[in-house]
């Protein structure tokens, strides 16, 4: 009889643990999520999961990267980009990236996968950039392509990573320069390398962005994004010795920065951080987290936005609001969506007497001017979303089954797509416009004859 009450006890937890590890899915997506990694996958090649264009519609690569010490290998896996079903098998990658700090990844709509890492060489800190495409076979029949991206002459200078990201055929680094000799003084820098020609820079030498002043952080959270459909960036960063976020503009024709604008202050009640900058229609919005300022350890942890749209001259609070069961979230990713643009965050909540954490994710549409479209959708409960791709207006999302932060602690992901479109279609010239409705109007005239 004990033997019987130890197997029951033993079965019903084992069915509340898949109970609470089951992801709950709305029906939101445009393509309902499909799973794609399992728990072999989740503790072996693909701990660390991310999504990858292909340059073909009809697919999608998620890549996973592991490390080896300091050297980075790459796995990949194809999937239909309809039915996410896989196609054919697992690929373990050749070849291996050596980095001291964690590789930041990047890709291209055609394919090309870009890995920023850094290395010592003769006792000096250096940056490199990888190139190899999404379809890599061997060494044999593709290429990986390593440039150095900078030339350090100080030992006690080394890098740090802010953010990487591929934009009209370059793919560009933004970092920060660290001093171990003086650590109030380090300075951000921007480099732009061409998808084409891996020879091709777009400034003659990184571009400083700290023009009038050094920052003290390591880590000042910096963020650049296009300014709609013009030839600029916008950039912003946290000065945290001055409890000031501030934004700069970048002018690629001219290769020039202009003077820093503060967006935000810290104050007693409220910490500030930068987001990201995101690009929409003919303008962009700079994202910056709210955090109670007596409890921003984590960095990471959100309870409220502000924003600051390139045509309006205020900052202001962007209309979003945790669900009533979560007490704070993280954030995801931003991108266009018909004229404005959507925010996708992970919300979270951990049960004062258990610990036990729950979560949903949740996406916001907003407006050019950054007004609320309608009310926030919550697409998943007890998942956390952990990628995102857009691919020709279509947006994919990858969502492990975990309630913790940044997804740690999952052995199942799946695939969904959440928009099958994300702007309007090309308006119709006017001149074929008025050609078109004499004929259209005789058509009709015709037939109404007939009918008489």
């Amino acid at each position: 009889m004990r033997g019987i009450q130890k197997s029951f006890i033993a079965l019903l937890l084992l069915s509340l643990t898949h109970y609470t590890s089951a992801v709950n899915f709305t029906s939101y997506f445009s393509k309902a999520p499909v799973q794609v990694l399992n728990e072999t996958d989740s503790q072996g090649i693909f701990s660390d999961p991310f999504l990858v264009p292909t340059g073909s519609d009809s697919t999608i690569a998620i890549f996973g990267m592991n490390s080896d010490d300091n050297n980075f290998n790459f796995s990949r896996r194809i999937v239909d980009s309809s039915t996410f079903a896989q196609i054919g098998n697992d690929s373990q990658l050749d070849f291996s990236i050596f980095s001291e700090e964690i590789p930041f990844v990047a890709a291209s709509p055609s394919g090309m996968v870009a890995v920023a890492s850094d290395d010592r060489l003769n006792l000096t800190n250096e940056i490199f950039i990888s190139f190899f495409p999404a379809n890599y076979v061997d060494e044999n029949t593709s290429n990986v392509t390593t440039l150095q991206m900078t030339f350090n002459t100080d030992p006690t200078v080394d890098y740090q990573f802010a953010q990487f990201f591929y934009l009209n055929g370059y793919f560009y680094i933004l970092y920060t320069a660290c001093s171990e000799k003086n650590t109030s003084e380090n300075y951000i820098y921007l480099q732009g390398i061409s998808e084409s020609n891996h020879n091709v820079t777009q400034f003659e030498s990184p571009l400083q962005l700290t023009v009038n002043d050094s920052v003290a952080e390591r880590n000042p959270f910096a963020r650049c994004g296009q300014h709609g459909t013009y030839q600029k960036l916008l950039c912003m960063w946290k000065r945290v010795s001055k409890n000031s976020t501030v934004s700069v503009e970048v002018d690629l024709i001219n290769k020039q920065v202009s003077a820093e604008t503060e967006l935000a202050h810290d104050s007693n009640e409220w910490y500030y951080r930068p987001l990201e900058v995101v690009t929409y229609d003919k303008h962009c919005a700079h994202l910056i987290a709210v955090s109670d300022n007596a409890n921003v350890s984590s960095q990471t942890d959100f309870l409220s936005m502000k924003v600051k749209v390139s045509f309006l001259s205020q900052v202001y609070a962007l209309p979003y609001s945790l669900p009533s069961d979560m007490q704070e979230y993280t954030y995801v990713g931003a991108g266009a969506y018909y004229g404005g643009w959507y925010v996708l965050n992970n919300q979270y909540y951990a049960d004062p007497d258990t610990s036990e954490p729950r979560s949903s994710v949740g996406v916001n549409i907003y407006q050019k001017d950054g007004s609320m479209n309608g009310t926030q959708h919550i697409i998943a409960y007890n998942g956390t979303a952990s990628g995102l791709l857009t691919r020709g207006g279509s947006v994919y999302v990858l969502v492990k089954n975990s309630s913790q932060n940044f997804g740690n602690d999952w052995d199942v992901a799946y695939l969904g797509q959440l928009y099958s479109s994300t702007s309007y279609p090309p308006q119709q010239p006017k001149f074929a416009a008025k050609i078109a409705l004499p004929y259209l109007s005789l058509i009709i005239a015709i037939i109404t004859f007939y009918i008489i």
